[in-house]
């Protein structure tokens, strides 16, 4: 079980949810066959206002953060330089903004 947590909250286009989620299951696809043995979750409004996705990364160690600055070289390894170029491009014309940050199970005593 992971002891840190990168979580990147992304503020989607509206007209551009669909694209965001098949770019956005793209990426997913190289990171997690780069990096083995990653949970990985996305979450989403379900009550409330909002186009935010939330991406959390699982991490053992804080330097498994390091991967995900690798990760556009991982989109054009998996799927080749012209469909990985297009999954980048279509991932960042969907996203209006980001936030990040690096989580820590948080222990009740």
């Amino acid at each position: 079980m992971a002891k840190h947590f990168f979580q990147i909250t992304f503020v989607v286009s509206p007209q551009s949810r669909s694209s965001f989620q098949e770019s956005l299951g793209e990426i997913l696809q190289a990171y997690s066959a780069a990096i083995k043995d990653t949970e990985i979750r996305v979450l989403g409004s379900f009550i409330g206002e909002g186009n935010d996705i939330i991406l959390e990364i699982g991490l053992n160690s804080l330097g498994d953060m390091d991967a995900w600055s690798q990760l556009p070289d991982a989109v054009l390894k998996t799927h080749g330089q012209a469909k990985g170029k297009t999954v980048l491009e279509n991932f960042a014309a969907s996203v209006i903004s980001s936030q990040s940050r690096v989580l820590s199970e948080f222990v009740l005593k």
